[in-house]
């Protein structure tokens, strides 16, 4: 009987995809899943970061299964799986094993994936295989997923340290001191981090410059093209008075900044189109609701 791929697990934000740009949204004055509703709901603008798609390749390339352990709430299942469809489908031959946190559920991170990854281990320990590598962003959840017995890494934007063959990620471990050796008794002490450090507005600000960087870096000044294809099919402007006008002319515009995005990506952008096609059926909902006056010369 052929043996199972041993199995490989990947987050998500931070990791595979570019969050920098939502951190900001996280409203620390609210509780529970109420804190990241912003958080989440901008994600369909996230960039894919190469660092982890290259290891995420390697994974495909040394025949693993990729398993998707997230914090994000179930309730973005739909939308996550799309998403991870549209950027992975053909490198993973559309195996999406996506684990997600109930709606609702209240533990920390580490405190989530360490219950889900127990479950994950004792499947794949009756199946005949075994989680060969985890990578995450978090060091707290990478910690963690060593004291499970799972090999992690860091892997965030600027890289990771684990090795191109992913199954040599045990012995490195072990040999430097951050893993229990499966038989020579426990590891030594790890070693010391330097202590983190709380971002503060700075941070914030510099994050933001990067991502608006990058963002420019693959669509341009997209709003002045907005702003110049908006007058060019309004020469002579238009007037809003009630709270469905506005809705729609908001949608309109959003379909016109995916439109631009698309154009300005040179037709390769697929997040954009797609997001096009939601924001415009959006907006056919709203066609004999509003009472907008396009203005005529």
């Amino acid at each position: 009987m052929k043996r199972l791929p041993d199995i490989a697990i990947f987050d998500l934000d931070g990791c595979l995809f570019d969050d920098e740009h939502r951190l900001p949204l996280i409203n620390m004055s609210l509780e529970g899943d109420a804190r990241y509703e912003a958080y989440h709901a901008d994600q369909h603008v996230d960039l894919v970061l190469e660092a982890g798609v290259s290891y995420l390749k390697k994974a495909a390339e040394q025949n693993l299964l990729v398993v998707f352990l997230t914090a994000r709430p179930i309730k973005y299942f739909e939308v996550t799986l799309s998403k991870l469809g549209r950027h992975f489908h053909k490198l993973l031959d559309g195996r999406f094993p996506l684990h997600m946190r109930p709606d609702g559920d209240k533990r920390t991170s580490v405190e989530f994936k360490r219950s889900k990854v127990r479950e994950i281990i004792a499947k794949a320990k009756d199946e005949g295989r075994e989680v060969v590598v985890a990578f995450d962003d978090r060091q707290d959840v990478v910690d963690m997923y060593r004291e499970e017995g799972v090999p992690a890494w860091v892997l965030d934007k600027s890289g990771s340290a684990c090795p191109g063959f992913l199954r040599d990620s045990r012995q490195l471990l072990e040999h430097q001191g951050y893993m229990a050796s499966l038989t020579d008794g426990p590891a030594q002490p790890k070693l010391e981090r330097p202590p983190t450090r709380k971002p503060d507005a700075g941070d914030l600000m510099a994050a933001m410059a990067r991502t608006f960087k990058e963002r420019n870096a693959v669509y341009g000044n997209n709003a002045e093209v907005v702003g110049r294809v908006m007058a060019a099919l309004f020469p002579h402007g238009v007037k809003l008075k009630t709270p469905k006008d506005f809705e729609l002319w908001h949608l309109l515009e959003l379909v016109i900044v995916k439109l631009t995005r698309f154009t300005q990506s040179e037709l390769t952008h697929e997040d954009s189109i797609h997001d096009l096609a939601i924001y415009a059926a959006m907006v056919e909902l709203l066609v004999k609701d509003h009472n907008i006056e396009v203005i005529k010369a």
